[in-house]
């Protein structure tokens, strides 16, 4: 019996949908799993970030303890932004704190306290690894939602860098053309 022309393109047809259908898939898939990822790093820093909080003392208590508390209050508004990114994705994020561990890109918390400098460099492990997320998306994944929802994110922890450094520098005082450190 001989197919009917109509037939075959319609099963060609078919099959290229389907296959544009996986691959839509798959790239959905991966973009899920980048913000997982991503939600598990920033689950870490934030418990980082209230344990620096908890256990700030010294001379700056009361500055340091609002300031890891901003900081803490920013971070929690990041994963809410991932969270709801993966819902209106359709699926579920991690549950258990277990889980975030398991697949964050940060180290585990070894100090009881970190210090400025240790969440510097983990804001900027996730600096990095965001950077190259956001890219992805765009250009590999063609998801232009979730890379300027990762570029947001990229931006606020670009300025919670800036403001740690602050803390993490000796005062500084502006005198006319120069900067001259103030010496205790």
């Amino acid at each position: 019996m001989k197919r009917d022309t109509h037939q075959v393109l319609s099963t060609k047809e078919t099959k290229n949908k389907q296959t544009r259908i996986n691959a839509k898939h798959i790239f959905h898939l991966s973009v899920i799993n980048i913000l997982n990822q991503l939600l598990s790093d920033e689950a870490a820093l934030t418990y980082k970030t209230l344990n620096a909080h908890w256990n700030v003392t010294g001379p700056n208590f009361l500055g340091l303890h609002t300031f890891f508390d901003v900081q803490r209050k920013q971070l929690n508004i990041i994963s809410a932004e991932i969270l709801q990114r993966i819902q209106s994705l359709g699926n579920p994020s991690f549950g258990s704190f277990e889980e975030h561990l398991r697949n964050a890109r940060l180290n585990e918390l070894h100090k009881k306290n970190p210090s400025i400098k240790d969440l510097i460099e983990d804001h900027e492990i996730i600096i990095r690894f965001v950077r190259q997320d956001a890219k992805k998306c765009s250009v590999e994944y063609k998801d232009k939602i979730t890379s300027i929802i990762l570029r947001n994110i990229l931006s606020a922890h670009e300025k919670m860098v800036v403001m740690l450094r602050a803390y993490e520098q000796p005062e500084m005082i502006r005198t006319r053309s120069r900067l001259t450190q103030i010496t205790q």
